[in-house]
């Protein structure tokens, strides 16, 4: 289902039998998508020839870009390497893209390629976790996160499973500071701890 154009002109389109005058004419077919032939074709008088041609698809230029880098690529569920790439070998058309590193959430957009223009898709990746930020008066506090030490104030804890987290902050001759939050995957969150002398 290729145009064909005999010397400029449409006549159909393949597979495709024509009869034509004698001598030399210009062929050229054509489809969206792929990229146009033009053949000379020599016809000879009361002869009979076939012409086969093999269109060649159309490629797309991707840039696909991550923020952190080194993310795993995959399209339409193969895999393409790792962020940052330039990928230049897809045929024009739709895909599902999906960008994913551990530690983060995997992110899943459409990409359409309708031309050789280069497309450049940028993917900030959310991470999968949570991070709190405890401080305390006074500084120096123990600190523990759903029953675990994660060190003494001020301090970073990351890598928290989004949910309900249980904060406990103690430090000698306090009555220990304890509160209950709830974190999304993602968020980066403050809590500040004023400890109660005993």
């Amino acid at each position: 289902e290729a145009s064909v154009w005999i010397d400029r002109l449409p006549r159909g389109s393949t597979p495709l039998a024509l009869e034509l005058p004698a001598g030399e004419h210009l062929l050229h077919v054509r489809r969206d998508g792929w990229r146009p032939e033009y053949r000379n074709v020599t016809v000879d008088d009361g002869g009979r020839s076939t012409v086969r041609l093999d269109l060649t698809a159309l490629t797309g230029l991707l840039l696909v870009d991550s923020t952190p880098t080194n993310a795993e690529i995959t399209i339409n569920g193969a895999d393409y390497g790792r962020t940052p790439a330039m990928l230049a070998t897809l045929p024009l058309g739709a895909y599902r893209l999906r960008v994913a590193l551990p530690g983060f959430q995997p992110k899943e957009l459409d990409v359409q390629l309708q031309d050789r223009t280069p497309r450049r898709v940028a993917v900030d990746l959310t991470s999968d976790s949570a991070t709190l930020v405890i401080g305390s008066q006074p500084e120096g506090a123990e600190v523990s996160v759903n029953g675990i030490a994660r060190g003494a104030t001020p301090c970073r804890v990351e890598r928290i499973p989004e949910g309900p987290v249980s904060v406990e902050v103690r430090a000698a001759g306090y009555l220990p500071f304890t509160q209950t939050l709830r974190l999304a995957a993602g968020e980066v969150q403050s809590l500040e701890a004023r400890l109660e002398e005993r």
